[in-house]
């Protein structure tokens, strides 16, 4: 299903479905997530400080389990939704503007074994 999108979104859209930032953000920031990361040296690639973001702000959720659905705005390849759904148990929802990151995510969801309690939209 075609939509309708305004300028700066359908902007959005084609620089984050293009070829060459797909391959940059699998290659620099490995794929899972897109974050700007929690650095602990100068030197730290940008996955591990990435993944530390996410780890982060999962350890600061309350109480999160089995009944609950997060709603993930932006959820690129899902890396954040993957380890929330993982770690609580909880539903996520998934809402994203790339059909190439979508696309990521729902394989890397089903690799994961994670499908049942993860949907991705666009």
């Amino acid at each position: 299903m075609s939509a309708a999108y305004d300028h700066a979104t359908q902007t959005a859209r084609d620089y984050y479905n293009s070829d060459d930032a797909d391959r940059f953000y699998e290659q620099v920031w490995g794929g899972e997530d897109i974050h700007v990361g929690l650095y602990q040296h100068d030197d730290e690639p940008i996955r591990d400080a990435s993944e530390r973001t996410v780890s982060h702000m999962a350890s600061r959720i309350g109480s999160l389990g089995a009944g609950h659905t997060v709603l993930d705005i932006g959820s690129g390849y899902g890396g954040a939704a993957r380890k929330l759904a993982k770690r609580f148990g909880c539903k996520v929802r998934c809402v994203n503007l790339s059909e190439a990151e979508n696309e990521r995510n729902r394989k890397l969801t089903k690799e994961a074994g994670l499908a049942g309690l993860i949907s991705v939209e666009d």
